[in-house]
């Protein structure tokens, strides 16, 4: 029973990550269009491009730390040699994605 617990608990702070990500792509998205409709009435919009790029990154950064958080969450589960580096690997893969990011957003 336990297990199912962590299980669900793991589950939905996946969905939390995923929400995030789409939430910032859909709001990143319409703010893109209104800043584009600027731009063909003759306004300078680099400034604003970059900031759209930083909130995306963000957006993203954040979602990937709600999946590791998962990943762990379920880890704890099944504490196996091998969940345990699959886990170690994803944590990695995902560290470098956000630090390329932050990086970029810098």
């Amino acid at each position: 029973m336990l297990a199912n617990v962590i299980n669900t608990i793991a589950y939905i702070t996946a969905i939390m990550g995923l929400l995030i990500i789409l939430w910032g792509v859909i709001n990143i998205f319409i703010d893109t269009l209104r800043t584009e409709c600027k731009s063909f009435k003759g306004h300078i919009v680099r400034k604003h491009r970059d900031m759209l790029r930083h909130s995306l990154g963000a957006y993203l950064l954040l979602g990937l730390e709600f999946f590791v958080a998962a990943d762990i969450i379920r880890t704890v589960v099944h504490p196996t040699l091998e969940e345990i580096a699959i886990l170690g690997a994803i944590v990695i893969i995902r560290t470098i994605i956000g630090y390329t990011l932050d990086k970029e957003m810098a």
